[in-house]
């Protein structure tokens, strides 16, 4: 707490001038007790809460041409066709469908709305999501715990999603994503079913979604310095393909094999995420669960950061300019996955470094210089979002906090200046 007036005079300094706000939405703390308070919705209720067409349709494009870049919860031609039907008059409108709108436009609402336009939609439902993500909890908590479908594992990683965007019960995220976990490994979405009668579009997704709660699960290690149920599974799943849903669908006998990671689709990020997956998994249970692997040598700290440095090295330089794909359908940005692929690198450099700061022994001087440079990198990464008016997109990880505290401490590690 001693930091927090410089941090937020060096904010007001630094970084306001360019776009980069360290604050997040959160609701208040009646808008917590009247969500907490509320009773149980119907499915009738969470049809009504869902905005009127046109809001509706600017929030959930928002979202696929955004968030579907990130975190592959949904196959987006299906998504549409399904989102199109939802809107025909007449039609019965089912409750999955209904939660799985109003998870998603929870997202992008605080998203949208971030970027100090009082006139956009996503200003106009500032103060929506906290009500939308009460439902769709309320909504999950009633499903059978029997065997869950993959919309229930689609529904409850966008909740999550949707909470990290609007601050909302932090201290449970690692809780939260752990629950997700087991339950994910109770239904086996941890284990290879290419031998099983499901079909090449359901292993996909099933793929997707795994791939989308584990890294949900180790970011929250790092970001937590906490174990995770991860360390000690061994996970047979293999990396999501790297192609446009539009190369498949439900009646696809086989999936296209992936593009080369030069190709930037929608499912780069969580392709390439995979590519250093095992380092990673590897660094957080070395320093986080410290029973089962022997303690870290400073050589194995240079090890280690030698492998992320080079991982970091072989993503690919995709344009940062918005691009079309191949079948010209939305603009997409990879600079927003490239960014990504890089925050969770560098977080775990940051990770194996930070505690040799401050320790007043000569031989670790590179631990300061790294952790300078790490953190530098990070800011410098979101004011590139904010030429690309997606920084708010950066709240769905801590980097941005991280990189400013790292700063700050190495900054007042430094001896006063002699004039």
């Amino acid at each position: 707490m001693i930091l927090f007036p410089f941090i937020i005079e060096t904010a007001d300094e630094w970084l306001k001038p360019a776009g980069v706000h360290l604050k997040k939405a959160r609701l208040t703390t009646s808008d917590e007790c009247n969500a907490t308070a509320a009773p149980l919705v119907k499915n009738s209720s969470m049809d009504a809460l869902i905005p009127p067409k046109d809001d509706a349709d600017a929030l959930v494009t928002y979202y696929i041409d955004h968030l579907e870049q990130l975190h592959r919860v949904v196959h987006v031609s299906t998504f549409k066709r399904q989102y199109a039907n939802f809107w025909i008059r007449g039609q019965p409108r089912s409750p999955t469908t209904v939660a799985l709108i109003l998870s998603m436009i929870a997202i992008s609402a605080c998203a949208s709305g971030s970027s100090g336009d009082p006139t956009s939609v996503g200003a106009r439902y500032r103060d929506a999501p906290s009500s939308w993500i009460l439902s769709c909890e309320q909504w999950l908590r009633q499903q059978s715990p029997k065997y869950h479908k993959p919309a229930l594992y689609q529904i409850s990683c966008l909740v999550y999603l949707a909470k990290r965007m609007n601050m909302v019960h932090k201290k449970r995220f690692w809780t939260e994503t752990g629950v997700l976990v087991q339950g994910a490994i109770i239904d086996g979405l941890h284990c290879d079913t290419s031998s099983t009668t499901d079909s090449p579009f359901t292993i996909e997704m099933r793929r997707r979604i795994w791939h989308v709660i584990r890294k949900l699960e180790l970011q929250n290690s790092y970001e937590y310095g906490l174990p995770t149920l991860l360390h000690n599974i061994d996970s047979t799943v293999a990396a999501p393909a790297n192609i446009d849903d539009e190369e498949f669908d439900e009646a696809s006998a086989v999936i296209r094999s992936s593009k080369p990671a030069v190709h930037y689709t929608r499912t780069s990020y969580q392709s390439l995420s995979a590519c250093s997956w095992a380092l990673r998994l590897e660094v957080s249970r070395r320093l986080f669960s410290p029973a089962f692997s022997q303690p870290l040598t400073y050589d194995d700290v240079l090890h280690y950061t030698h492998d992320i440095t080079q991982a970091t090295a072989d993503l690919p330089a995709w344009d940062s300019n918005p691009v079309a794909n191949d079948h010209h359908g939305p603009r997409q940005l990879p600079v927003l996955a490239s960014a990504f692929l890089q925050f969770q690198l560098k977080e775990c450099v940051l990770a194996l470094h930070r505690p040799y700061l401050q320790r007043g022994d000569s031989k670790f001087w590179l631990s300061e210089n790294i952790c300078h440079h790490m953190s530098r990198d990070m800011l410098l990464l979101n004011r590139q979002l904010v030429e690309f008016g997606v920084q708010s997109l950066a709240n769905l990880r801590e980097d941005l906090l991280l990189a400013s505290l790292n700063l700050t401490r190495i900054t007042m590690m430094q001896p006063p200046r002699k004039f």
